[in-house]
């Protein structure tokens, strides 16, 4: 362990699960408090701990543990890069999900305990649904084993998904085990620009609407020069000959948007990739510093109205606002433009959920972090029973609490 001069905090790194079994049996023993971690890239998605002595990242602690090609599967260590498990699978022409932006800022570990879900969760699910099974470090210094490592020896109950999305609270995720997926032969690009958000969620519901399951569905209005027109992004993927014949009936299946299919070999296929990456990128650009400021998920019904309620806050307040959508799993990223306090924030806060929206702050600084907490009075469904959970898995407090709503 290394000391912060600045913040008195103790900075460890270690390089294998039994060295972190010695640093987290260390801590319990001395009564002090762990924050687990991997790069940071995600410590901005919850609130400020209430108190911290030791920063615990898996960082080192990398490596692939076993993949076994044939059966879609591969085990790796808490603090190996997303990025670097992303290129190895596809190599083996296996896609990786979730597909995440800025993927090599990104551990494993740090990507399940955020619970974070990628472009492609639209046509794969939620992260936790990849999990086969983890080695998770508990706060009496054990490690426990839960699910396996194969599809077929996956037994007893799904422990890891509780531990996906905990965010570190009830144990330091140190290996993960992952299902893998057919890597797409080709992938193809629907793009449009409307006048009004009307016509650009219209023609997103017609794209939903096919039976060809679409990849991702983006509406936005991220423009650089700052006008108000409206985006709206298909993206698809699978079997080029599918594609193709998809492309043919475009006219009538995306509502006139125009689809670019980038079979292997052709020259639409580097134009695709680059528009492909391009709105992959879109969550989390390259050299940004933050995610977007709030994330509102609601019911598809209510999206709409959840980002009126949106514009009419930021408008009242005099806060530039840009949105990403992703009407398929009706989630809405919110980029604020500072200067904006907490009495501000809280005033968005409750106008998203007066329509319907379940609020998720992200990328803040800790000072703003902890006066919206204080002031939120947020209280989640079930926060008895998460709260049952805590104290079960962590009985002396050794993890970092304060971070998630109800005090966990």
């Amino acid at each position: 362990m290394t000391p912060s001069a600045e913040t008195a905090v103790e900075r460890a790194a270690p390089r294998t699960v039994e060295e972190a079994v010695e640093i987290v049996r260390r801590a319990g023993h001395e009564r002090r408090v762990v924050l687990p971690m991997g790069c940071g890239s995600k410590l901005g998605w919850t609130r400020a701990p209430r108190h911290v002595d030791v920063e615990l990242s898996t960082r080192a602690m990398s490596g692939v543990v076993a993949y076994e090609p044939g059966d879609g599967t591969i085990t790796a260590l808490a603090g190996t890069r997303w990025g670097d498990l992303t290129r190895l699978t596809a190599e083996h022409g296996h896609h990786l999900s979730p597909e995440i932006p800025n993927a090599d800022q990104a551990t494993v570990g740090g990507v399940l305990a955020a619970g974070q879900s990628g472009m492609d969760r639209l046509c794969y699910g939620p992260v936790r649904h990849h999990v086969l099974g983890m080695r998770v470090l508990l706060a009496d210094g054990t490690v426990a084993r839960t699910g396996g490592r194969l599809v077929k020896n996956v037994t007893g109950f799904d422990l890891h998904r509780l531990h996906t999305g905990a965010h570190g609270t009830l144990g330091l995720v140190v290996e993960v085990s992952l299902r893998l997926h057919a890597r797409p032969e080709a992938r193809a690009v629907a793009m449009g620009i409307t006048a009004t958000r009307m016509e650009a969620m219209g023609a997103a519901r017609a794209a939903l609407s096919v039976p060809r399951e679409p990849w991702a569905v983006l509406v936005h209005d991220l423009s650089r020069d700052g006008d108000t027109r409206f985006f709206v992004t298909v993206l698809l993927a699978g079997r080029a000959e599918a594609l193709e014949q998809e492309a043919r009936a475009a006219n009538s299946t995306f509502a006139g948007l125009p689809l670019v299919v980038g079979s292997p070999g052709t020259a639409e296929e580097t134009r695709v990739a680059k528009i492909w990456d391009a709105h992959g990128m879109m969550e989390h650009p390259p050299g940004s510093t933050s995610w977007p400021a709030v994330r509102a998920t609601c019911l598809p019904s209510e999206l709409e109205r959840v980002w009126d309620s949106l514009d009419l806050a930021c408008a009242a307040l005099s806060i530039p606002v840009r949105v990403l959508m992703h009407p398929g799993i009706a989630t809405l990223d919110a980029f604020l433009q500072p200067p904006f306090d907490a009495r501000g924030l809280l005033a968005i806060e409750r106008a998203l959920r007066a329509a319907g929206a379940r609020v998720h702050w992200r990328g803040l600084d800790a000072a703003l972090r902890t006066e919206i907490a204080t002031r939120s009075g947020d209280e989640p469904l079930g926060a008895a029973l998460m709260q049952r959970l805590k104290r079960a898995l962590d009985p002396t407090g050794l993890w970092a609490g304060g971070r998630l709503a109800g005090g966990l």
